[in-house]
């Protein structure tokens, strides 16, 4: 059973939204190596959404532990995520996102 974390961070500034932004595509895949989607989302000058998909509980609560540590060694960030299982997932195959991977 796939789990999904949808996660919302709320930063001090916008400077430091951008930074973490950045740093979150460069640095996401290392960090979540076995996550089978994450996409990310701001969704204001000062906040950002992530959705990440794991493969099973385990895998989520390995990315939990992870995330926890970061937000601990975070002080200028705030957040809270809430979990539960896709019901539905649909792709346009002829979309492309050009330039969002990484």
């Amino acid at each position: 059973m796939s789990v999904t974390r949808i996660n919302m961070i709320e930063f001090d500034n916008e400077t430091v939204a951008d930074a973490r932004a950045a740093e979150y595509q460069k640095n996401a895949r290392k960090q979540f190596p076995d996550a089978d989607l994450l996409i990310a989302i701001r969704t204001s000058p000062t906040s950002a959404m992530t959705i990440s998909v794991y493969p099973n509980e385990e895998t989520a609560e390995r990315a939990l532990e992870m995330r926890a540590q970061r937000m601990d060694n975070e002080k200028d960030v705030s957040g809270w995520h809430m979990e539960g299982e896709i019901s539905l997932f649909d792709l346009k195959q002829d979309h492309c996102l050009d330039g969002l991977s990484g």
